[in-house]
């Protein structure tokens, strides 16, 4: 089985080329960059590369903008233009693995080749949903909306405000929301991949398109193909034992992230300046601690 991974390198492109580096061991990356210094160093690293394909399609991708779903859509179009594959799954430099790649590939058996992602809820019979997708939300592209909770409170007022004045999203279909990730099978990323309008055409300025395009686009191009109702990145920590993946923290220490991808794929090896610079913060710390003890010893004296 083969597998084509779509990562999204939002905030920390160096974390996302060491991922890439992992999981391109025996299996397929399609990478995009927001940064434009680390997207000329990944082609660099990965210009002769058979198993990553860099993507320079989109701009950048950020959380809860609609560039994040656009710029999935666009990896599995070319996933499927240069890889041939069993499943692709969506992934950012912040989604590790929790398992090792057999064991990956033991769970994604249990789905007999069919696609997997999550439906929650939908805007026929949910009319909180119904109301958040009609509205249009500003701002959803900038810095700040993934890192203020303030930020993002101040543009759902501002949709509120435009709800009320009666400036709404029209769309006559259902949208269905769940998790936003997703395993699909090569004939249904095919299928999305030949539907890239699909997220501009309808939801230009949303909240977390993420949520639902997947799953509305599965409703209005595919519905005969089947699909396995879960996800496979753990949304809690009790769920970190049993799905293959998990988010981590913006804070933790690259010879932690190493070692979970090393654990991943024992043949991975991360680069020395990689971790170079923790090496290099213990060194000044030590050599700190040793200046202060002497600064206390010359102040007894």
């Amino acid at each position: 089985m083969k597998i084509v991974y779509l990562i999204q390198g939002r905030d920390d492109p160096e974390q996302a080329i060491q991922l890439a580096n992992a999981l391109s061991i025996d299996d397929y990356v399609v990478l995009t960059l927001n940064d434009n210094k680390w997207i000329d160093e990944a082609y660099y690293l990965f210009n002769r590369h058979r198993n990553i394909h860099l993507s320079t399609s989109t701009a950048f991708a950020t959380v809860g903008d609609l560039s994040a779903s656009r710029t999935w859509l666009y990896q599995l179009k070319e996933a499927c233009e240069k890889f041939k594959f069993d499943y692709a799954i969506n992934l950012t430099e912040h989604v590790m693995p929790t398992k090792t790649r057999d064991e990956i590939i033991d769970i994604l058996k249990q789905y007999d080749g069919d696609s997997v992602f999550s439906i929650q809820r939908n805007t026929k019979d949910d009319e909180e949903l119904n109301n958040q997708i009609s509205k249009y939300y500003l701002g959803t592209n900038a810095k700040q909306f993934a890192a203020r909770k303030s930020y993002r409170k101040r543009m759902q007022s501002y949709a509120n405000i435009l709800y009320s004045l009666g400036i709404r999203r029209k769309i006559d279909f259902t949208v269905y929301e769940g998790e936003p990730w997703f395993a699909l099978n090569y004939n249904m990323a095919l299928a999305f991949g030949n539907e890239l309008k699909f997220a501009s055409e309808h939801f230009i300025l949303s909240w977390f398109s993420e949520r639902f395009v997947i799953q509305t686009m599965w409703k209005l191009f595919v519905p005969h193909q089947s699909f396995v109702n879960d996800y496979l990145v753990a949304s809690s920590s009790e769920e970190e034992s049993i799905k293959p993946f998990k988010t981590i923290s913006h804070h933790v220490e690259r010879k932690e992230i190493a070692s979970m991808l090393k654990h991943y794929n024992p043949v991975y090896e991360p680069p020395y300046d990689y971790i170079a610079e923790e090496i290099v913060e213990v060194k000044k710390s030590m050599l700190d601690s040793v200046i202060d003890y002497f600064k206390n010893i010359s102040k007894k004296k």
